[in-house]
């Protein structure tokens, strides 16, 4: 039992983790696919199908939208759309693990998420350019945010270095976290010190 509890109860939240970005990246190519007019097809996410109806599928598929009526700079926005959305999501979590006092836990939980959100933009624009799926072994296999840029007259030179841009913010406003957090601790350790010497002062009195 107590294997089960530090193996495979982790390595089931960490799947269901991945899932759920996987779902918001799919959501993110379909609000944006059908704010620029575009009608929704299908939707799956690895055996399941999630639109148009739920349900289980025999074919596993990492994540995929079927979309149609788009072209030109609007299916640029939809291809793009999916991980725009992670990475926007990703700065959100940001502010979140800075500003609210949360649960282990919880804190956990949004770190993983918050990686997989900040991974998902390069990846998926480097990995399948050298011959690789999006996550490696999985994933589409065109540099789709990439694609999609172009489509929108996007120059690749801007588009990386934007990228970049997000990636780099992303990572330091994720040190930042980890640096206060540090200091919290410490701030607590020195409280929790501080106690003891007072209470054995006390105490010898």
């Amino acid at each position: 039992m107590p294997l089960v509890r530090k193996t495979i109860v982790p390595l089931i939240a960490f799947v269901g983790l991945v899932l759920i970005v996987d779902l918001f990246h799919e959501v993110g190519h379909a609000l944006w696919g059908t704010a620029m007019g575009g009608r929704v097809l299908r939707m799956q996410i690895a055996y399941f199908e999630v639109y148009p109806e739920l349900k289980i599928t025999p074919n596993f598929v990492l994540g995929a939208i079927w979309i149609e009526g788009l072209d030109g700079f609007s299916l640029g926005l939809f291809k793009l759309g999916g991980s725009m959305t992670t990475n926007i999501i990703s700065w959100f979590l940001t502010l979140i693990l800075q500003k609210m006092q949360l649960g282990s836990k919880t804190r956990i939980g949004l770190r993983i998420m918050w990686f997989l959100g900040l991974l998902d933009l390069p990846f998926y624009v480097i990995f399948p350019q050298i011959g690789l799926h999006h996550w490696i072994f999985w994933g589409g296999e065109q540099p789709e945010p990439l694609i999609g840029a172009r489509l929108m007259g996007v120059s690749d030179s801007i588009f990386y270095i934007m990228v970049i841009l997000s990636t780099v913010g992303l990572s330091l406003g994720y040190i930042k976290y980890l640096i206060e957090q540090r200091k919290n601790i410490n701030a607590q350790i020195m409280s929790m010190n501080m106690f003891k010497k007072l209470f054995l002062a006390t105490s010898v009195q």
